[in-house]
């Protein structure tokens, strides 16, 4: 299982389904934010309304840079305020949520 702050190269971002798109944002305190949300609220998220599956593009340790985990925090902070939920950090686990969603 993967952490949410692992080296690896990608992560899910964006993961539509049938009736709504799951959006998983990453904190730099950790853990892992995941939110269902219809195309008015992707939008309002900065997401085209009719999104595919997207990767967050992720960079090892030290060359994650102050603006993109400012960027990353501020989305945790707009997914939270949708009502979003907060995961411990292992996205495996929500994607198995996601799936029986």
């Amino acid at each position: 299982m993967k952490k949410a702050n692992s080296t690896s190269s990608h992560e899910p971002r964006l993961i539509p389904s049938l009736y709504h798109c799951a959006v998983i944002a990453y904190p730099s305190v950790g853990g892992v934010i995941i939110g269902y949300f219809t195309g008015v609220e992707l939008q309002w998220l900065g997401f085209p309304r009719s999104s595919q599956y997207l990767d967050r593009p992720t960079t090892a340790g030290k060359d994650k840079d102050e603006e993109s985990l400012r960027g990353e925090d501020r989305l945790a902070l707009r997914l939270l305020q949708l009502g979003s939920s907060i995961g411990d950090g292992d996205p495996s686990i929500l994607l198995n949520t996601i799936a029986m969603n």
